[in-house]
C-alpha cells in the first residue's frame, strides 16, 4: 500500500503525474474514487481532515469511509511488522 500526502504525485490513471492537492483542484471525487477502487491507494484520516480543509465540498461516500477504515486497519498491521516505515502523520482516528 502507498501512502498519499499532499505532493505525493499519481503513478497511474488520468491524473498520473500530477499531486494529491492538483487532483483535488481538478476533479474532487476522483480521490474517493480511488480509495475505493485501488487497493493500494491510502490516505491518512490526517490527511483526509487536510483536503476537507483545503477544499471544504470534498465528500468522502459511504463506500470510501469503509475502504478507507479497512486499509488504515491494514496499513497500521503493516506498519507494526515493518517499525523501520513508521509515518508520523498516523494518528488514532478509528476509534
Amino acid at each position: 500500500m502507498k501512502l498519499y500526502r499532499s505532493n505525493t504525485l499519481f503513478e497511474f490513471g488520468k491524473h498520473e503525474g500530477k499531486t494529491v492537492w492538483q487532483v483535488l483542484d481538478l476533479q474532487i471525487n476522483y480521490i474517493d474514487w480511488c480509495i475505493i477502487n485501488i487497493d493500494s491507494f491510502y490516505l491518512t484520516v490526517y490527511m483526509i481532515d487536510a483536503i476537507k480543509n483545503r477544499n471544504p465540498d470534498f465528500k468522502l461516500s459511504a463506500e470510501g469511509k469503509q475502504k478507507l477504515k479497512e486499509k488504515d486497519a491494514r496499513w497500521k498491521m503493516e506498519q507494526e511488522s515493518n517499525p523501520d516505515d513508521l509515518d508520523d502523520d498516523i494518528i488514532e482516528f478509528w476509534h
